[in-house]
């Protein structure tokens, strides 16, 4: 009965949420107590009716060996439905909280709130990286430049989750101001790279004063300068001049090379004699 109501006009469905039979779920879960005139889908998770606002999700049991989903539809305590606004990017508030997946979070100025994406947010007053402010970090003129690098008028950010006990999979997320950088200048690269007018930068921290101007980013964690051979931000004994990737022999057990020598994973290693592709300039 329900899905003929909602083939023939008595049914209404906005992403997950659904009205079926005069009754508003979320999937399978009903949203108990909501008042189905005034009710409204905000987002994939985020609901409110003119008294109250909701939050949905679902969980999985390891018990069931992760293959079931167990529908839940949460009442967020003390929000205010009439001001209540989702912002984008899991993130949402109204007249006194922000939120993030349906819990209140800390944010120095509420009105001012915006959601960058998923991990940067702002305020009037300062950046945040995953719901924590970046020390610092001027609100008004904060911007992201991708997932790990931010600046606002006077300075760059270098932010990260970092794992501090892996037997239990714990993060902490960490953001640090990227000393000697040069605002105006400063360009992200690919693989947590970097620049400036003068300088290389991986993970937020200095690796070369000079030849930014001749930085290249590869695949797989490599990097050089007109100098500098780098592997992961770890710079590595190979001649910068005739350093080449090597993506097609890869299956036998080489990634890149220079004029001495083959490298898989930015370490020197041999080739399997008499495998195909010409050796490097200079030796085999």
């Amino acid at each position: 009965m329900g899905l003929l109501s909602f083939l023939f006009g008595c049914g209404s469905k906005s992403g997950p949420f659904a009205k079926v039979d005069g009754v508003w779920k979320y999937e399978d879960a009903t949203v108990v107590g909501a008042d189905a005139a005034s009710f409204e889908p905000l987002s994939d998770h985020y609901a409110k009716d003119k008294n109250h606002v909701y939050y949905a999700d679902s969980r999985r049991d390891s018990r069931e060996y992760w293959s079931v989903k167990h529908y839940r539809v949460d009442k967020l305590d003390g929000a205010h439905a009439p001001s209540f606004t989702y912002l984008g990017h899991g993130f949402a508030k109204d007249k006194e909280r922000a939120y993030s997946r349906g819990e209140p979070i800390h944010v120095e100025d509420v009105a001012t709130f915006v959601a960058i994406d998923p991990s940067f947010t702002r305020d009037r007053v300062t950046g945040y990286y995953n719901r924590k402010a970046i020390a610092g970090s001027d609100g008004s003129t904060f911007e992201r430049l991708d997932d790990h690098y931010s600046r606002d008028a006077s300075r760059v950010y270098f932010s990260d989750m970092v794992t501090t006990d892996p037997s239990k999979y714990r993060e902490t997320n960490v953001s640090v101001q990227v000393a000697g950088a040069d605002r105006a200048t400063f360009k992200v690269a690919e693989l947590r790279y970097a620049t400036d007018a003068k300088q290389v930068f991986h993970d937020g921290k200095i690796l070369a004063s000079d030849g930014a101007e001749a930085f290249e980013v590869f695949l797989f964690g490599y990097a050089r300068t007109a100098r500098q051979v780098w592997f992961e931000g770890k710079a590595i004994d190979a001649d910068a001049s005739s350093f080449a990737m090597q993506e097609g022999l890869i299956a036998e057990g080489v990634d890149a090379r220079d004029g001495r020598g083959w490298f898989r994973g930015g370490k020197r290693v041999q080739r399997t004699p008499g495998s195909v592709g010409a050796p490097p300039p200079g030796g085999a």
